[in-house]
């Protein structure tokens, strides 16, 4: 009787995977059907204007009444830049240990500290020490929708990006929080296709940051 019950139990569970099981292979035909198999992502083709290609674009997500903290932004950390950079490690005097293949420390002789000890006095005497100034651009953009608002707003927004042009304005957003979603797909849709970048940062316009140690550490 017990065994009768098994059976019946072990029927039920294997009955009530099924289903499942069917789900996930037609998943994986819909899958190859529409998506096919070994693609890769190709290059859009898209040539940028030398002016539109960037290193770091920051979009700020803004709203329109907030001029005051856009204003605090671009005088703050805006104006951050990174300082004198060293080169890498490998253009420089700077020993670095050597490991064996079991992880542990190379000994060196006498001779071979005595020679990396005199290669570095050397380099320390150099004038210019593979220092450079790293140029980059930055490119700064406050995303607003604009749909809806009063001539005096809008009046406040155009003589922004008359002085900054750092302005994104959605002329078919209503600038909102339920709205929110849709603004930072919109704004980032428009960054990809007028913009050639590396690096793409979104920000609100009430967070503060380092521009310049975050720069460093994309640079290097």
């Amino acid at each position: 009787m017990a065994v009768g019950r098994y059976a019946h139990l072990h029927k039920r569970n294997c009955v009530g995977m099924l289903p499942t099981f069917c789900a996930f292979l037609a998943g994986v035909l819909l899958t190859i059907l529409i998506g096919g198999t070994g693609q890769r992502c190709e290059p859009s083709g898209r040539v940028y204007e030398v002016e539109n290609s960037y290193f770091l674009m920051l979009l700020i997500v803004s709203a329109p009444g907030n001029a005051e903290r856009r204003n605090a932004i671009r005088e703050s950390y805006l104006n951050l830049r990174p300082r004198m950079l060293n080169e890498s490690y490998e253009d420089e005097v700077i020993h670095v240990p050597t490991y064996d293949e079991r992880g542990l420390v190379v000994l060196e002789t006498v001779q071979q500290q005595r020679e990396s000890l005199e290669a570095y006095q050397l380099w320390r005497q150099k004038k210019i020490k593979n220092i450079k100034v790293i140029n980059f651009k930055v490119k700064t953009l406050f995303a607003v929708g604009t749909h809806g608002l009063s001539r005096a707003a809008r009046k406040v927004i155009y003589e922004e990006q008359r002085v900054y042009n750092d302005m994104l304005e959605l002329d078919d957003l209503q600038d909102s929080y339920a709205n929110l979603t849709t603004k930072v797909v919109q704004s980032m849709a428009h960054v990809d296709k007028v913009y050639d970048f590396k690096y793409l940062m979104k920000l609100d316009d009430d967070t503060y940051v380092k521009l310049d140690l975050l720069s460093e550490d994309l640079l290097g």
